[in-house]
């Protein structure tokens, strides 16, 4: 027995405010999970396969966008990614703000153009 209704757990790690974390992946649940300040933090695991970056602009999401998280009032937050200096920097769409913010040297950053992690549908 592993998990506590006996389905597998697997060892995982992610990178978690400059850390990179062990945690968990309960197969059975498909969810993952790692332990940070006291808390379990949620990891997004997908294949790799079922994923796309697909490119977007002005708060608009491509169908399929990722939601990994929501503002105070519930409106959903999508995962997204910019091109700033010279890496590819991870951000959120915020839709009704009409841009991705990323974070970089202690702020948030606006970018009109991004592009957005999707399921692929179908």
């Amino acid at each position: 027995k592993e998990g506590w209704d006996g389905s597998p757990l697997w060892v995982i790690r992610a990178h978690h405010s400059g850390e990179f974390v062990p945690g968990k992946l309960a197969v059975k649940h498909r969810s993952a999970y790692i332990p940070h300040a006291g808390k379990e933090v949620p990891v997004l695991c997908a294949p790799a396969h079922a994923l796309r970056w697909l490119p977007a602009s002005n708060g608009e999401i491509p169908v399929g966008g990722i939601a990994a998280g929501n503002t105070h009032n519930a409106e959903p937050l999508y995962v997204a990614r910019v091109r700033h200096l010279r890496s590819i920097t991870p951000g959120k769409v915020h839709p009704s703000h009409g841009c991705c913010y990323i974070s970089f040297g202690g702020t948030e950053i606006p970018y009109k153009s991004y592009e957005v992690l999707c399921k692929i549908v179908g």
